[in-house]
C-alpha cells in the first residue's frame, strides 16, 4: 500500500513502551474496544458513565476522567486537528521525550499506517497532565526534541 499525506484529523495512543496505536474513531472508543491494552475494567468504566449520566462511550466527563487517568498512568494521547497537534503527556520526562521523538520521526519519514505528515512546521500543543504546563513546538522540532524549558 502506498503512503498518503495526512489531510484531516488523525489520532494516536503511545504506550509507555513506545507502541504506536492508530485511533480510527475516538480515543475513548479505542479504549473501550481494547480494554486489556489499557488495563481497564469495562464494568468500572460503565459505572463511571452511569455516574455522570452519560451515554456509553460518549465524549463527556467520564471520557475526560478516563483519558486523564490513562495519561497520568503513562499513556500519551495525540490528536491532529486541521492546524495543529494536541499532545497530552504525563510529564516531559526522558520516557515521554523518547516516545515522542520516535513518533514524530516515524510520522515524518516512513509514515504510520500508510499515512505521513507533510508539514514539518505544524504546531504541537503539549500539555503535561502532572503539572498543567503547556508548551508549543513544531512536529519537525519534536522529531529532534529541541523543546526548551521555559
Amino acid at each position: 500500500m502506498m503512503n498518503s499525506p495526512i489531510l484531516r484529523s488523525v489520532a494516536y495512543w503511545l504506550s509507555a513502551a513506545g507502541e504506536i496505536a492508530s485511533v480510527t474513531t475516538t480515543h475513548i472508543q479505542y479504549v473501550i474496544a481494547h480494554p486489556e491494552k489499557f488495563n481497564i475494567d469495562l464494568g468500572q468504566l460503565r459505572y463511571l458513565y452511569e455516574y455522570y449520566n452519560e451515554l456509553w462511550g460518549s465524549e463527556g466527563q467520564a471520557r475526560n476522567d478516563t483519558i486523564h487517568q490513562l495519561v497520568i498512568a503513562g499513556w500519551i494521547r495525540i490528536r491532529r486537528y486541521r492546524s495543529h497537534y494536541a499532545i497530552n503527556v504525563p510529564t516531559l520526562d526522558d520516557n515521554s521525550r523518547q516516545a515522542l521523538i520516535r513518533f514524530a520521526d516515524a510520522l515524518l519519514n516512513e509514515g504510520i499506517d500508510s499515512r505521513y505528515e507533510t508539514d514539518n512546521h505544524i504546531p504541537c500543543h503539549l500539555t503535561e497532565f502532572s503539572n498543567g504546563r503547556q508548551s508549543k513546538i513544531t512536529i519537525g522540532q519534536l522529531s529532534d526534541f529541541v523543546l526548551r524549558a521555559e
